[in-house]
């Protein structure tokens, strides 16, 4: 029973300090990142600050985890800590229903593949060097709320609404396509998969969340110019955008490619008629988040002092001794 009790403790410190904590070391990360280094659209620096806050008390804690069971597998110590797998499990156990509720409610969202218009886009993709080889993730389907976006974790693909398809020109499908297979080549659904994840569990998820909404909005600003970059029109380009833009159904998702606020679409529209170059990000910058987090599954292996005990003992459990007593 104490184990138990240790074990739901030890996921209360994880997500009701140590997460928040890191949410808020985030968020001052996000704004001296700015001030400092200037503005990069969709830089993976922002997406590894947005993330990390909730990814990496769980990494840590399911690392010092197995390296508690090494100690123990190897005869090191003679008791197995069942308080941290006990957490560690309800951890786990936490993100795994996150990630089934989000990929349910993305295949809720699934309609009918339509082949007259998935032979249209697959003969563009043949005709075009940029998009030959992405042609099988390509489809079109009906009964779709999007008009276009990248779908799937483990195998992605784009989907385009064949109503909208329709209503455009080869040049215009051609440059949606780019942009399209942009994100795939950034691996951008795993990408929405984590920041969804990331934001559900965090306590103080809504604190991050005009953040995730301004990295996805910068990430469409990206794609574009990588449209662009493939030899994409500008004009179709804007056109689509445009076109989809109009109302022509409730607007559950009415919007292409990511966003259809007014001002969001007038700056993408600028963007395509005047190219900006982007402030190319310090490598240094983009690699920090990374490496804190490689080194948060090495450290707990490498330390001879494991800080997880340190809390055990200083603070949870004479708390749990003082509701036992």
């Amino acid at each position: 029973m104490s184990s138990l009790l240790l074990g739901v403790l030890w996921v209360v410190v994880v997500v009701g300090v140590l997460i928040p904590v890191s949410s808020a070391a985030a968020m001052l990360l996000l704004s001296l990142r700015r001030r400092l280094f200037g503005h990069a659209a969709g830089a993976d620096s922002a997406f590894l600050l947005i993330v990390l806050p909730t990814l990496a008390p769980i990494i840590w804690f399911v690392s010092e985890t197995v390296h508690a069971s090494e100690h123990y597998l190897v005869g090191q110590t003679q008791a197995l800590c069942y308080d941290l797998l006990i957490a560690s499990a309800l951890l786990m156990a936490l993100v795994a229903a996150s990630v089934a509720t989000q990929m349910l409610a993305e295949h809720r969202r699934s309609g009918e593949l339509d082949s007259d218009a998935t032979s249209r886009l697959h003969a563009l993709c043949e005709a075009h060097p940029g998009l030959a080889k992405w042609a099988g993730r390509i489809v079109a389907m009906r009964n779709v709320e999007h008009d276009s976006a990248t779908r799937g974790v483990f195998s992605p693909r784009v989907e385009l609404c064949a109503t909208f398809a329709e209503r455009l020109h080869d040049a215009a499908l051609t440059a949606v396509l780019l942009h399209e297979v942009e994100h795939l080549r950034k691996f951008d659904p795993l990408r929405n998969l984590l920041g969804h994840l990331s934001l559900r569990i965090n306590p103080l998820g809504r604190w991050l969340l005009p953040e995730w909404q301004r990295w996805r909005a910068e990430r469409e600003l990206r794609c574009d110019a990588a449209a662009l970059k493939a030899n994409a029109d500008p004009l179709s380009l804007a056109e689509a955008i445009l076109v989809a833009a109009r109302p022509r159904r409730t607007p559950v998702i009415a919007a292409l490619l990511g966003g259809a606020q007014p001002g969001f679409i007038n700056l993408r529209i600028q963007r395509l008629l005047e190219p900006v170059t982007e402030p190319v990000e310090s490598i240094v910058v983009s690699i920090l988040p990374l490496a804190l987090l490689v080194s948060e599954l090495v450290l707990p292996h490498l330390l001879s002092s494991a800080p997880i005990q340190q809390i055990h003992n200083i603070a949870l459990h004479p708390l749990l001794a003082a509701f036992a007593g």
